[in-house]
C-alpha cells in the first residue's frame, strides 16, 4: 500500500494526511461552476476535493467540486475512532479495510493512494466515546489529477 505521513495537532484538530500535502497558490484559481466550499471536518463519502488542507491548518475549508471535473481526491469513508487508541494504526487500518468496498478492488495494484484526515473533537467524556472522525481519501498514486469518480 503506497502511504506518506505527515502529522500537524492545531488546537482541537488534528490532521493527519498520508500523502504530499497541497499547498495554497499564491493566488487561488477561482472555483469552478457548481463548486461549493465546506469545512473539512464535514467532508461526506463521494466528494471530490478540488484542494486539500495545508497541513499548517491556516485554511479549514476545501473546494468540493463534481467528480467528472479533474480533482485532488476523493471522500471514500467516514469511520468512528476512539480517543486512545494509536490514532495512526486505526486510521491505516479503517482506511484500507473501507477502499475495496468503496471501490471494488484492492488498493494494492490500484491507480490510487490513501490519504485520510482525522477530525478529532478532544470531548473525552463517558458519553462520547468516540470523538475522533477518521475522513478517508484516495488519490492518483502518480500525483495526477483523477477524472471521474472512484466508487463502484
Amino acid at each position: 500500500m503506497r502511504v506518506r505521513s505527515l502529522h500537524v495537532l492545531c488546537g482541537l484538530a488534528a490532521v493527519s494526511l498520508l500523502a504530499t500535502c497541497a499547498t495554497a497558490p499564491a493566488v487561488a484559481a477561482p472555483p469552478p461552476p457548481g463548486s461549493r466550499t465546506v469545512k473539512w471536518i464535514d467532508l461526506q463519502v463521494g466528494d471530490c476535493l478540488a484542494d486539500l488542507p495545508p497541513a499548517d491548518l491556516s485554511r479549514v475549508t476545501v473546494t468540493v467540486i463534481d467528480c467528472a471535473t479533474a480533482h485532488l481526491a476523493e471522500v471514500y469513508l467516514r469511520a468512528p475512532a476512539a480517543v486512545n487508541t494509536a490514532v495512526v494504526n486505526v486510521a491505516s487500518r479503517d482506511c484500507a479495510a473501507g477502499f475495496t468496498p468503496y471501490t471494488g478492488r484492492p488498493v494494492d495494484g490500484s491507480p490510487f493512494s490513501i490519504t485520510y484526515l482525522i477530525d478529532s473533537n478532544q470531548d473525552r467524556t463517558a458519553s462520547d466515546p468516540m470523538p475522533s472522525t477518521v475522513i478517508c481519501l484516495l488519490q492518483a498514486a502518480n500525483g495526477q489529477p483523477l477524472t471521474g469518480s472512484a466508487r463502484r
